[in-house]
């Protein structure tokens, strides 16, 4: 088993649909889980994805998702 540190780029898209390489993240996800690794999210890479969901769409590459949305979709990872 390898251990795998999935950083923000990845949790970005593996939530978000909307993002580019949506589809792409969730294959290799499940790529990686198939074969038994095991995938870890820092508690940085957290953060990074809280900054860039929460930031306003009007600043470039927020998503503007609300803090309910956003805690919503950290706890899927």
């Amino acid at each position: 088993m390898n251990v795998f540190v999935v950083d923000r780029g990845v949790l970005l898209r593996l939530v978000v649909p909307s993002t580019d390489g949506h589809d792409a993240a969730r294959r290799a996800i499940r790529v990686l889980r198939g074969r038994g690794d095991r995938l870890v999210a820092l508690t940085q890479n957290a953060a990074e994805f809280w900054n860039v969901c929460t930031r306003p769409t009007s600043v470039r590459g927020g998503f503007g998702l609300s803090i309910e949305t956003t805690a919503r979709k950290l706890r899927l990872i």
